[in-house]
């Protein structure tokens, strides 16, 4: 899509989550947990619930190896209250919802979901709350959801969404995260000012 320096600059961040101070986050109009890691998990998802309510906007993935990939103890964060990791079929059974971030994806041009020969592995949510908006469904078991929480949004994956698309290289995958990022932010060009 050429996202370049005009449009947006990434921060990789290695730190554990609560090592950021609140401030420091809310510097950041969006955040992307992806292999993130934390000391105390209820120090960090405190933080990340404030960071939201505040206006912040959080894209997170527990398809890969995250501890919220399989859990019944999730933080009040996420808006249901199990996720459990599971292979399913080597083909796709999608239904789509209804949202701003599905909007104009095309299911049937999703990459296959197998790895090496087998089916894909998800975490998928369970006992959702009223507030949470499935996006996708595989199998009839949620793997996209998006909540409010205050004046911001939470966008959870349980796909590993990043790693499938740069295993298939679809760009349907990859518009799902851009319009993740536009409902975040002014995704536009921005003229850099001249140097004096």
């Amino acid at each position: 899509e050429n996202l370049n320096s005009k449009y947006l600059i990434p921060l990789k961040i290695s730190e554990p989550l609560e090592s950021i101070s609140l401030d420091t986050l809310k510097e950041f109009p969006a955040i992307v947990l992806y292999n993130y890691r934390y000391r105390s998990k209820s120090t960090a998802f405190k933080l990340l619930e404030e960071y939201v309510k505040n206006g912040g906007h959080v894209f997170i993935e527990t398809g890969s190896n995250s501890p919220e990939g399989e859990s019944t103890n999730l933080p009040d964060f996420f808006d249901f209250n199990s996720t459990t990791r599971k292979v399913m079929e080597s083909s796709w059974d999608l239904e789509i919802g209804s949202g701003t971030i599905i909007d104009g994806i095309e299911t049937d041009q999703f990459g296959p979901p197998e790895y090496e020969g087998s089916g894909w592995k998800f975490s998928v949510a369970g006992d959702l709350s009223a507030n949470a908006n499935v996006l996708l469904k595989n199998y009839a078991q949620p793997i996209l959801v998006e909540w409010q929480m205050g004046n911001g949004a939470v966008l959870w994956s349980g796909m590993n969404l990043p790693y499938h698309y740069v295993r298939f290289n679809k760009s349907v995958e990859r518009k799902i995260f851009i319009n993740f990022l536009s409902s975040s932010f002014a995704l536009k060009e921005h003229v850099l000012p001249a140097s004096k």
